[in-house]
C-alpha cells in the first residue's frame, strides 16, 4: 500500500473488516493465504470474497438444441435423462438466466410452440 498514510491504511482495514465480517476469521485468513501465494498486490475485499465464494459458472443456452430436443420428444424418439433435464432447465432459465440470454431463450420457446402447433395440425 505504498503511498498511503497511516490513516488511509486504517480506513482500508476497517472497511475490509466490515465487508468480511460475515465470514469466520479462519476462512478469511485461509483466503488471504491463498491470495498471497499467487498475487503480489494487496487484495481487495472482492478478491477475498471470490476465493471464499467462487462465482458460479454461467451456463450457455442453445436455442437450436432446445428446438431439436423438442422435435425428438414430439416424435417419441428415445431421449436421455440429461436431454430431458436440459429441456426443463432451458424453460426454467427464461426466469433465471442472465439478461442477455433471455431473448434467445424466449425466441426458442416461442419457435418451438409454433412448430408444435404445426406438427399437430399437419400430422
Amino acid at each position: 500500500m505504498y503511498g498511503k498514510t497511516p490513516e488511509q491504511l486504517e480506513a482500508i482495514i476497517a472497511i475490509m473488516q466490515m465487508d468480511l465480517e460475515d465470514y469466520t476469521y479462519s476462512v478469511v485468513r485461509e483466503a488471504f493465504k491463498i491470495y498471497r501465494k499467487t498475487n503480489s498486490a494487496m487484495p481487495t475485499t472482492a478478491d477475498i470474497v471470490k476465493i471464499i465464494e467462487p462465482p458460479q459458472e454461467v451456463r450457455k443456452w442453445c436455442g437450436a438444441t432446445y428446438i431439436q430436443l423438442c422435435k425428438r420428444k414430439r416424435e417419441n424418439q428415445f431421449m436421455l435423462l440429461e436431454e430431458e433435464k436440459y429441456m426443463a432447465d432451458f424453460i426454467q432459465a427464461r426466469i433465471s438466466a442472465p439478461e442477455e440470454q433471455r431473448g434467445l431463450i424466449e425466441n426458442a420457446i416461442s419457435d418451438n410452440a409454433i412448430a408444435d402447433k404445426r406438427y399437430w395440425i399437419e400430422g
